[in-house]
């Protein structure tokens, strides 16, 4: 069964993070990022965490909001606009499954990438890390999941 879902993953995988798994209609501001400078214990901490990583995946944020959550997010803003009219990334969304902080400026994130609130890739880790005093998914988990489908835009040749 897992060999059948591999393709549709990989095609969802592909659409998703190209598009920021997101479409282009507002609705995110900059209240949740804003949120994050002011969480000071590890559940505050970890909880900003998670709000940052949703709305980056959701598609009600806009792709300008959607670089702002993402680490150097303005290397890759073109990328993140360009693809987000892509009707499938309408219905992709992420879900946190957990939050380990790794010091005061990197955390470890498991989560899924769903379509149509259905797990389609399960148990991914990411980075998140922290910017002038805010959470922001980390680029190196940007670049790897575009990694995935085997096209990055420039900005990833120098990520880590």
């Amino acid at each position: 069964m897992r060999t059948k879902l591999a393709p549709l993953a990989l095609g969802v995988l592909v659409i998703c993070v190209a598009a920021a798994c997101g479409g282009s209609g507002g609705g995110s501001s900059t209240t949740t990022a804003a949120a994050t400078s002011t969480a000071t214990t590890p559940a505050q901490q970890k909880a900003a965490i998670e709000r940052v990583w949703t709305a980056f995946f959701s598609s009600k944020t806009s792709p300008q909001q959607r670089a702002m959550y993402l680490q150097n997010g303005a290397k890759f803003e073109q990328a993140i606009r360009e693809q987000s009219k892509s009707p499938l990334a309408q219905q992709v969304s992420s879900t946190v499954k957990s939050v380990t902080l790794q010091g005061p400026a990197d955390a470890k994130v498991v989560y899924s990438i769903d379509l149509a609130g259905k797990p389609a890739l399960k148990n991914q880790t990411g980075t998140a890390v922290k910017v002038n005093g805010l959470w922001q998914v980390g680029d190196d988990s940007f670049c790897k999941l575009l990694g995935l489908g085997g096209k990055v835009p420039a900005g990833c040749k120098n990520v880590g």
